[in-house]
C-alpha cells in the first residue's frame, strides 16, 4: 500500500513568531489593491510618554487613536519624565540607575545618558536656560539630599545644591527664575533661586507634599500631601509666600491643573478623582476610574487629563472639563509618570518614515520576523521594543498599509 504523504507545516526558528508566505501574500494583495501609494506629509500630533517603573521602559502613545506605537528601554526604575517638544527630546529619571536617559523623539530611541546624583526622583526642565533640574532623593548617601543642575547640551553637572532633605517633587516658575521643591520629609516648600543656585525661601505648610502644582499664570502653587491628621491640599499665594487656603481631601496624593487654571484635579489610592475650584479649593465634582488612580497630568492644549493607574497596566484618558471617559490605553508595565508633547509618531511598518507602509516594507518586516533577525532595518515594526517582530506587530503594519498611518 502506498504511504500517504503529509506535508508538514513550515516552522520558523525556535521562539520566533512565524507568518506563512501564503498569509503574507494574502495581506499584501489586499494592501496593494486598497492602499493609495502617495506618502502622507509629516505632521505633529498630540503624543504621550509613560514611564514604567517595573519594566524599565517608556511607552509612547499617539492621542488620536490612543495607540502605543513605540516602547523604549531605558535605565532601571524610570520614575519621572519631562518633554521638550521644540527640541524633540524626552528626559527620563532612572531611580535605580542614578542616571537620566535622553530619548530622541524623531527616532524614538535613547540618544544619551546623563550621570546624576543618587536615586533621582524628579525632573524639571528649563528650555530657555538649557538646563535640567534633578531631585536626588537618597538621604543616606553623600550624593543624595540635593538638586543637580545639568547642562542639557552636554549632560555635564553645572551645580549641586546640597542639604535638601529627600526632595521628591519639583516645579519651575513661569519666569524660570525659581524652582519649588517639595517632599515627604519636608513640612515646607523650598524656593530655589536658579541664578543664585541656592535656597532663598521656605514656605511653611501643615504637612508634607507628595505633589506640587503650579498655576498656569504662575501666581499660585498647590501642595498636595499629608497634614497633621489628614490628607490636605494647600493653596500658596506666591506673591506673599504664604498659605492662603487649605482643605482636607480624602486620599489626596497627586494633583494637576486645567489649562485655564480654574480647576484642580486631585487623586490618590482610590478610584475617585476630585475636581476642586482652584480659587478656594471647594469640591466642584468627582468622577471615578476603573481602578486605583495615581499620577495625574493635563495635556498642554487642555484636551486630555491622563490618570495613571496604581493597580493595573493602563492609563485612563478623560475629558478634563466633564470627566467623561475618552479611552483607556493598555500598556505593558505599571505607569509611574506621564509627559505630553507634540510628535510625529512612528507608523508601525513604515520602515523609511515617509508616512506610508508599502508592500516592499511589509515584505521586509515579514522576512525579519521569519528569520527572527534584529529589527534594525525596520525599527518601526518593533512596537514593544523587544528586538523582534511578532505576528501581532505585523498585523498592525498591514492595518496601516490598508488604512493609512495614524
Amino acid at each position: 500500500m502506498d504511504k500517504v504523504r503529509t506535508q508538514s507545516k513550515p516552522q520558523g526558528p525556535p521562539g520566533s513568531s512565524f507568518l506563512s508566505k501564503q498569509t503574507f501574500f494574502l495581506y499584501a494583495s489586499v494592501a496593494a489593491a486598497l492602499y493609495l501609494a502617495q506618502p502622507l506629509p509629516a505632521f505633529a500630533v498630540p503624543c504621550m510618554s509613560v514611564a514604567h517603573v517595573d519594566t524599565d521602559t517608556v511607552s509612547f502613545v499617539e492621542l488620536r487613536r490612543f495607540q502605543v506605537f513605540r516602547v523604549v528601554p531605558v535605565g532601571a526604575a524610570p520614575v519621572s519624565l519631562r518633554a521638550d517638544s521644540s527640541a524633540g527630546l524626552v528626559y527620563v529619571a532612572n531611580r535605580l540607575s542614578d542616571t537620566v536617559s535622553v530619548i530622541d523623539t524623531t527616532v524614538f530611541a535613547v540618544l544619551d545618558t546623563f550621570n546624576v546624583g543618587r536615586v533621582p526622583t524628579a525632573l524639571e526642565l528649563s528650555p530657555a536656560r538649557r538646563e535640567l533640574y534633578v531631585a536626588n532623593g537618597f538621604f543616606e548617601a553623600q550624593e543624595g539630599n540635593s538638586i543637580s543642575i545639568l547642562d542639557t547640551d552636554t549632560g555635564n553637572v553645572l551645580e549641586v545644591i546640597p542639604a535638601i532633605f529627600d526632595p521628591l517633587v519639583l516645579a519651575l516658575s513661569q519666569t524660570g527664575d525659581e524652582l519649588y521643591v517639595g517632599g515627604l520629609a519636608l513640612r515646607e516648600v523650598l524656593v530655589v533661586d536658579i541664578s543664585a543656585r541656592d535656597v532663598v525661601a521656605e514656605i511653611d505648610i501643615s504637612g508634607n507634599s507628595s505633589d506640587i502644582v503650579l498655576s498656569p499664570d504662575g501666581s499660585k502653587l498647590y501642595a498636595v500631601g499629608t497634614g497633621v491628621n489628614e490628607r490636605t491640599v494647600s493653596l500658596i499665594d506666591l506673591s506673599t509666600m504664604e498659605v492662603a487656603e487649605e482643605v482636607a481631601v480624602d486620599e489626596a496624593t497627586f494633583g494637576a491643573i486645567s489649562k485655564d487654571g480654574s480647576q484642580l484635579y486631585v487623586s490618590g489610592f482610590s478610584p475617585t478623582v476630585s475636581i476642586l475650584d482652584a480659587a478656594d479649593l471647594s469640591v466642584l465634582d468627582t468622577f471615578d476610574v476603573d481602578g486605583t488612580a495615581g499620577i495625574l497630568r493635563v495635556s498642554p492644549d487642555g484636551a486630555f487629563l491622563a490618570v495613571a493607574h496604581l493597580d493595573r497596566d493602563a492609563v485612563t484618558i478623560v475629558d478634563p472639563t466633564s470627566g467623561g471617559l475618552l479611552d483607556v490605553v493598555s500598556l505593558k508595565g505599571r505607569p509611574r509618570d506621564i509627559a505630553f508633547f507634540e510628535c510625529e509618531p512612528l507608523c508601525p511598518g513604515d520602515c523609511d518614515r515617509d508616512r506610508r507602509v508599502s508592500v516592499a516594507e511589509l515584505v521586509r518586516a515579514v522576512n525579519l520576523a521569519i528569520r527572527d533577525d534584529p529589527p534594525d532595518p525596520c525599527l518601526s515594526a518593533d512596537i514593544d521594543g523587544d528586538r523582534r517582530i511578532s505576528i501581532s506587530e505585523l498585523i498592525r503594519a498591514v492595518d496601516n498599509a490598508l488604512h493609512g498611518c495614524p
